[in-house]
C-alpha cells in the first residue's frame, strides 16, 4: 500500500443543498489529515463547478482535509485539488497521472474484483469498491463478506462505499478496508459534524 494515502473517511458530495455550509460543518469536528472530500457534482456547468471547487478548496485547506474531484481533470487543475477519482469509463489513470503529476492522488471507482485488481498496475493510489449495502439504481449489494472477497489480493488501499453505517466500520476494517466513503450519511444528516465525528470515532476504534 502507498503510505501517502492517509485519510480514513472520504466524504462524497452529490448535489446536496447548501453544500459548502454542510462541508464546513462536517469538517468542524474532524481530525486534520483524516478526511478527504470528493467533489462529485455531475449536473453543474463548468463555471459553477470551478466556483464551488474553489470554495471547497478554501474549506478543506482551513480544516486540514484533502480535496479530490470526480472525473474532471481540468477542474482539478483549475482549483489546485489534491487529486481526482476516476469512474470506470472515465479517463485512463495513466493519463491523469501524466497531466496532474506524481504528487497528485489518483483514485478509481470500482464495482468488481477484476477491475480492482488492475488498479495498482495502472498507477492508482487507492480505489473505492461499491455498493456495500443496497443503493437504488446500482448493482446488487456486496455485503460486508462480499466486500472482503472483492478486495482479496488488491494491492492498493480500498475504501468501502455504498450506504455504509457507523456500525459497519469495524467489520469492514477487520476484513481489509482502508476506510469508508459516504455521501448522505454525513451531508444529509441533521448534524453533519456529529455524523462525521461518529464515523471517525468508529474508524479510530477499529
Amino acid at each position: 500500500m502507498r503510505a501517502r494515502v492517509g485519510f480514513d473517511l472520504l466524504i462524497v458530495t452529490d448535489g446536496q443543498p447548501r453544500l459548502r455550509e454542510r462541508i464546513d460543518l462536517a469538517l468542524s469536528r474532524a481530525t486534520p489529515g483524516r478526511v478527504a472530500v470528493l467533489m462529485r457534482e455531475r449536473e453543474l456547468p463548468t463555471r459553477e463547478l470551478v466556483a464551488l471547487g474553489r470554495a471547497l478548496r478554501a474549506s478543506t485547506d482551513e480544516r486540514g482535509a484533502l480535496l479530490l474531484v470526480s472525473d474532471r481533470i481540468d477542474i482539478a487543475q483549475a482549483i489546485d485539488a489534491d487529486g481526482v477519482q476516476l469512474p470506470e469509463l472515465g479517463f485512463a489513470p495513466e493519463l491523469a497521472r501524466a497531466l496532474l503529476g506524481r504528487h497528485a492522488l489518483i483514485g478509481l471507482s470500482r464495482h468488481d474484483t477484476p477491475s480492482l485488481l488492475e488498479a495498482a498496475a495502472r498507477g492508482a493510489d487507492y480505489a473505492t469498491l461499491s455498493p456495500v449495502r443496497a443503493v437504488e439504481g446500482k448493482a446488487p449489494p456486496l455485503g460486508i463478506d462480499g466486500f472482503a472477497r472483492g478486495i482479496a489480493g488488491a494491492s492498493v488501499p480500498v475504501y468501502a462505499l455504498g450506504c455504509v453505517r457507523a456500525e459497519d466500520v469495524g467489520p469492514l476494517l477487520a476484513r481489509g478496508a482502508r476506510g469508508v466513503a459516504v455521501m448522505r450519511a454525513v451531508l444529509a444528516a441533521d448534524d453533519p459534524g456529529l455524523a462525521a465525528r461518529r464515523l471517525l470515532d468508529a474508524l479510530a476504534r477499529a
